[in-house]
């Protein structure tokens, strides 16, 4: 992605990167990810359900203590 997007919205920015506004939407999504699930992640210790495909097919909630809820359930 381009370096500056601030003030675009995610129509503006999916064009400009020839991919699609749900795929903005997904990537700024996983931006607000629980420090503690990233940290998970790159350490290989997520739960085994919580992959890039279930991200694709998923809405984590917003908030982190709803998110770690969701994603040890998997």
């Amino acid at each position: 992605m381009t370096t500056h997007s601030a003030g675009r919205s995610f129509d503006e920015i999916a064009v400009a990167e020839g991919i699609s506004k749900r795929r903005v939407q997904q990537m700024i999504d996983l931006a607000f990810l629980a420090s503690r699930i990233v940290r998970d992640v790159l350490d290989g210790k997520q739960p085994h359900g919580f992959t890039s495909d279930w991200c694709k097919t998923h809405v984590l909630p917003s908030g982190w203590n709803d998110q770690r809820r969701v994603v040890s359930a998997l």
